[in-house]
């Protein structure tokens, strides 16, 4: 889906988490927010006008039923 192609006026929405591999999870919140920081190089790459709907810096899974209801994190 690019200008090439025809076709217009779409809106890339995307939701940027830092929480779901143990690599992220293991980030300092100094290296949080510079990995917030860096993916705008990523979105900038793109012809698509693009929201970042949501985003979290959470340093753990742990709200209650993120992983499934009666689930626990997945990391603690």
């Amino acid at each position: 889906m690019n200008s090439q192609s025809g076709v217009k006026n779409i809106i890339l929405h995307t939701h940027i988490f830092q929480i779901f591999t143990k690599d992220l999870i293991t980030l300092k919140p100094c290296n949080h927010i510079q990995a917030a920081c860096d993916i705008k190089l990523h979105l900038k790459a793109t012809d698509k006008w693009t929201i970042v709907g949501e985003w979290t810096g959470a340093q753990t899974d742990c709200a209650k039923w993120l992983n499934g209801l009666g689930n626990g994190p997945r990391f603690v």
